[in-house]
């Protein structure tokens, strides 16, 4: 489990790229191709589409929206956003549970993950899932930091999508179908930790880690690699203090998904008890004197050292709690 550091440039930018056009692609639903829908942007790929109004929405939903603030439920903390959720569903008096299943439906076509998501078939390509994983830039799944989650779009012009990582709904989104759009909402992930792990799995703040909210998450806990000589494997444990990152990474799985990793693990034994302490500064001596300690770390070990840039490469934090090699 990594954290996203929401005050970089580059994913502020991703953040308010985000809000300004989600907000305006459930402005189409809501009131269609109107003068007062239409943001100032001349040039923008939603307010330009051909998405258009949704017939049949009702006039409560419509107020309720404007209640709690379509901007609101896109930008708003992690902590907010069950506030606003509550809020908009005592605007409508009802709750989404008690809604008919034809008005579910309705109400999925206004927050529209699926469209939004899916890669656009024809005509002008529209800010959508690819852009937004895209613009964050994280190679690695948050949840195990085992799998690359490369974003590839081809062509400047045309912008073809091509891969991208999956978005689990933190808050689940059976449950809070209005925050499936929300930027804190999506978390950048493997398809396994999204869909075999996670899935359904109902997550709170009180109990559970939130990779934009919990900001020493890496440094509150390690990875611990022993051999069982009995059933000749290695085993991991998770040595932490904070009760909320152990549930975490146990309803995660963290723990049986490295212990797959026998091959990585069997290496990493062997590098821990082989090299000293003196080795990465004795090999810095017979190469470019230009490296550092940490650049050595990374080519030599092909993962990231610091804690903030684990999610640049795969099995990086596994890897730094194992080998235990302290950098000056």
């Amino acid at each position: 489990m990594l954290y996203i550091n929401h005050s970089l440039p580059h994913i502020a930018s991703a953040r308010q790229i985000h809000v300004k056009h989600v907000t305006c692609y459930i402005k189409r639903k809501l009131y269609g191709n109107t003068k007062s829908s239409r943001c100032s942007n001349t040039t923008c790929s939603i307010c330009t589409s051909r998405i258009g109004k949704i017939k049949g929405v009702p006039t409560t939903w419509i107020r309720a929206f404007e209640y709690v603030g379509i901007e609101k439920i896109i930008e708003s903390s992690p902590k907010q956003l069950l506030t606003l959720s509550k809020k908009f569903w005592n605007k409508v008096g009802t709750t989404y549970d008690k809604l008919s299943k034809a008005k579910k439906v309705l109400f999925a076509k206004i927050v529209d993950y699926t469209d939004w998501s899916s890669k656009p078939k024809t005509g002008k390509s529209r800010y959508n899932a690819y852009d937004l994983c895209n613009n964050l830039k994280i190679s690695t799944c948050i949840y195990c930091n085992r799998l690359y989650t490369t974003t590839v779009i081809t062509d400047k012009k045309s912008k073809k999508r091509i891969i991208r990582p999956t978005l689990d709904h933190w808050y689940s989104q059976e449950i809070y179908p209005i925050l499936a759009l929300s930027f804190y909402n999506l978390i950048p992930s493997c398809s396994p930790c999204n869909t075999s792990v996670k899935h359904r799995m109902n997550f709170n703040l009180r109990n559970t880690i939130h990779p934009y909210v919990d900001q020493k998450i890496t440094a509150d806990y390690q990875l611990v690699s022993t051999y069982d000589r009995t059933l000749n494997t290695f085993k991991i444990t998770v040595d932490s203090n904070n009760s909320k990152i152990r549930s975490t990474l146990q309803r995660m799985k963290i723990k049986e998904i490295y212990e797959h990793h026998q091959s990585e693990l069997t290496d990493l034994d062997l590098l821990k008890r082989k090299y000293n302490k003196r080795y990465l500064t004795d090999l810095g001596k017979l190469l470019d004197k230009s490296l550092t300690q940490k650049d050595i770390y990374r080519v030599l070990f092909g993962v990231e050292y610091e804690d903030e840039n684990f999610s640049n490469r795969p099995l990086s934090k596994l890897k730094k709690d194992i080998l235990s090699l302290k950098i000056k």
